[in-house]
């Protein structure tokens, strides 16, 4: 889900990177996320040090070119770019906008105690900080308090999975009841990427959450289908004959309008030129990859530049994260992922995890766009639901009640659907 890519890097007119095909000698550098803590490209460039260098240049778009960025409304996709145009790839599941039943509370209340886990993902223009204020003035408001030792404390007397990953534990005493009216205890992990220099701390926080807790939600940006992340996004050089940079994009858009006019020249689609650039390792790929959680990597949005960036880029990564490879225990879960189109990663988490789908996994995502002012309140929408019982039609008429109708920006009708798992 993620907005509009990161701000201009190297010269005023720069645009989000690109990648080549699986395995293209274009994208040069990966980031890798050591025990450490420490994120490095594969060429052994910092990544704190490509943050720096990001907001700093981020902050002097923002001061001039305001018209680039909707603080209000940015969308938690990347634009689109309609000049590109190929038939959309199947296999999918959507999702139903009227599922049956309810969420499994016999087993989300167990023991009493519900666990959850809450994270934001990052955005390069930082709108992620405001949601991340606001999940925590909504926790406190609903009456949490921040207690690692005393949460910690209540997941071990229920004899649950301990949280080892570095992230902030909220818990609320009888927040909650079961079905036969016994107070139910609820603690929430709250993970925030703040400036994006720690994304892979995050998205591991997160990927431990997914395993550990009754419900797991993710915020942010989709990355066009391919899954949640943390950290910022890429950056690309185009170099000459002799590697010396010529020019830096690191948006999307500005990287498509010079392949616009560049491919009128050659008479090649915009999509044409990249591929022959990245081919002739004349578009060189920055990556920081250690954030990103793949879930999927068919292009479900082929008639938008930025999707093929996105996914030749990871799918050339060798060091990627993939939800394929984790391992999950048998038992009832319900995940949120609110992005734009974030229903793109269904048919991947139904095929590829079939130890967390025999246990009644529940799946909610969106349709169509969502943005960035809303992600905070979405999450907590859900949680407040949840903690009254509600059934998963009250739930999807919620989640849409604060993700309202902007038609313009293709957010139009209910913002989000259901895949409901099958319960043994």
């Amino acid at each position: 889900m993620v907005v509009a890519a990161l701000s201009s890097v190297f010269v005023a007119a720069d645009a989000a990177p690109v990648a080549g095909e699986p395995k293209f000698a274009g994208v040069v550098a990966g980031a890798a996320f050591a025990s450490t803590g420490a994120a490095y490209t594969s060429d052994g460039i910092s990544v704190s040090d490509t943050v720096t260098q990001i907001s700093r240049e981020r902050a002097n778009l923002m001061a001039g070119a305001s018209s680039h960025i909707r603080v209000a409304k940015s969308p938690a996709c990347e634009p689109r770019a309609d000049s590109v145009c190929c038939p959309r790839m199947a296999p999918r599941i959507n999702g139903t906008l009227a599922p049956p039943g309810s969420p499994w509370y016999e087993r989300l209340f167990a023991d009493q105690l519900c666990t959850v886990m809450i994270a934001c993902g990052f955005d390069e223009y930082g709108s992620n900080r405001s949601q991340d204020d606001l999940l925590e003035s909504g926790l406190v408001a609903r009456g949490f308090t921040r207690d690692d030792v005393g949460a910690g404390a209540r997941i071990a007397a229920a004899g649950r999975v301990a949280p080892q990953r570095l992230a902030e534990h909220w818990i609320a005493r009888a927040a909650a009841h079961d079905v036969a009216g016994r107070p139910v205890d609820v603690v929430v992990t709250l993970v925030r990427t703040g400036d994006g220099s720690a994304g892979g701390d995050a998205a591991s926080a997160f990927l431990e959450g997914l395993g550990r807790c009754d419900v797991a939600m993710y915020g942010g940006h989709g990355r066009y289908g391919t899954g949640p992340d943390f950290d910022y996004n890429f950056t690309a050089d185009l170099v000459d004959g002799k590697g010396a940079i010529e020019a830096s994009f690191s948006e999307y858009k500005d990287l498509e309008e010079f392949l616009v006019e560049r491919g009128r020249t050659n008479k090649r689609s915009p999509l044409a030129e990249y591929r022959a650039l990245v081919a002739k390792g004349r578009l060189q790929i920055r990556r920081v990859n250690s954030g990103n959680i793949v879930i999927n990597l068919r292009n479900y949005h082929t008639a938008e530049f930025g999707a093929h960036v996105m996914v030749d880029q990871l799918k050339s990564d060798p060091n990627i994260r993939r939800m394929s490879k984790q391992a999950f225990d048998k038992r009832y879960r319900l995940w949120l992922f609110n992005g734009c189109r974030t229903n793109d990663y269904f048919y991947n988490l139904r095929k590829l995890n079939p130890k967390v789908n025999a246990g009644g996994l529940d799946l909610i995502g969106t349709r169509r766009v969502t943005y960035w002012s809303m992600i905070g309140d979405t999450m907590l929408k859900l949680l407040d639901e949840l903690l009254q019982r509600r059934n998963f039609s009250q739930i999807l008429q919620a989640l849409h009640s604060v993700n309202p109708d902007n038609p313009g920006d293709d957010a139009k009708g209910p913002s989000h659907v259901a895949d409901l798992g099958r319960r043994a």
